[in-house]
């Protein structure tokens, strides 16, 4: 039995590397091109905020210079002005004025005002890029979404602030664990992509989360004191689920998905997406877990989400559970 169960286990692995080779290579010849400038993980440093900040000045200074036609207001701009003499120096200062404008749009575009997360649309694009990384040989990312629990009853008892107060309070803890975290569909539900993150790592962090750095979030957030953000006498908790892509590679196997049939666009569409409703499903299965639900009721749930990929997503993410307990 152990020597079949090693057998059916190397045999996914090595049917996973296959499907990662093949796509490693849509995404080498239709990918964006290894030029382009990062879009969403330099987010993550301030010292590559501030080198990306000083390559786009430097971009912008050697288009506007270049004499070449664009249709770009900034660059325009930077010519007419050039054109009429006005000091390098100056060119230069308007330029970095532009270019913190321009990052200071994205800035909202990419963190949530609320809770001080990354946006939805920052994770889609970060979940993009990890992919082209992992199918180009980077180690995997493990991804969590997590659920805060309770939050209507905060809202409906306590009042509004004190369920904004508890989103605040996990937010906080999650931004504590150094990876990319953020406030993705309503207020109570959060995704933290984890790049070099292996998936029996998890546990630990995320029990570091609960039993640490939460805590400490909610004094933060009663310390602050902001009349729209209060922490009432119900507890802060979330129930979190997780995955990671050689999880989504397997999962495209056994239902037969032929992704490689996809362009680019519809390909890495398909691997996000796909990515994201099996981690909604462990989390799923968690919580259901935790109220000792039975599969018949988990799956009538999770057909109003999934439709018909609810049952294959069940059985995929139920026989990952068995084999990882």
């Amino acid at each position: 039995m152990l020597n079949d169960s090693l057998e059916t286990s190397g045999q996914i692995v090595q049917n996973r590397e296959i499907l990662r080779s093949s796509l490693a290579t849509k995404v080498a010849k239709a990918g964006p091109s290894p030029e382009r400038p990062i879009n969403a993980l330099f987010w993550l440093e301030e010292g590559e905020i501030a080198r990306t900040k000083d390559q786009r000045t430097d971009m912008l200074m050697r288009r506007s210079l270049s004499g070449q036609q664009s249709e770009d207001p900034d660059i325009a701009l930077l010519r007419d002005l050039y054109d009429k003499k006005l000091p390098i120096p100056i060119l230069r200062s308007i330029a970095v004025r532009l270019v913190e404008k321009d990052f200071e749009l994205e800035r909202k575009l990419n963190i949530d005002e609320l809770t001080g997360l990354f946006t939805r649309r920052f994770c889609i694009k970060a979940m993009e890029e990890l992919i082209e990384s992992y199918l180009l040989g980077e180690t995997d990312t493990a991804i969590c979404f997590v659920d805060i629990d309770k939050i209507k009853e905060h809202n409906e008892t306590e009042g509004y602030e004190f369920g904004t107060g508890a989103m605040q309070a996990v937010a906080y803890a999650l931004q504590g664990t150094g990876n990319i975290a953020g406030r993705f569909y309503s207020g109570d539900e959060d995704l933290v992509l984890m790049p070099g993150i292996i998936p029996t790592e998890i546990a630990g962090i995320m029990e570091t989360v609960r039993t640490q750095r939460l805590p400490e979030a909610v004094e933060r957030v009663k310390t602050e004191q902001k009349p729209n953000k209060r922490i009432g006498d119900l507890p802060v908790s979330f129930k979190y689920g997780f995955t990671s892509f050689s999880d989504t590679l397997e999962y495209f196997i056994e239902n037969n998905i032929d992704v490689f049939a996809l362009d680019y666009s519809e390909m890495m569409a398909k691997f996000i997406d796909t990515t994201l409703d099996i981690v909604q499903t462990y989390e799923r299965l968690e919580k259901a877990r935790s109220k000792n639900q039975a599969i018949a009721d988990i799956e009538e749930g999770l057909k109003k989400q999934f439709d018909e990929k609810t049952e294959s997503l069940l059985k995929f993410c139920l026989k990952r559970k068995l084999i990882n307990v």
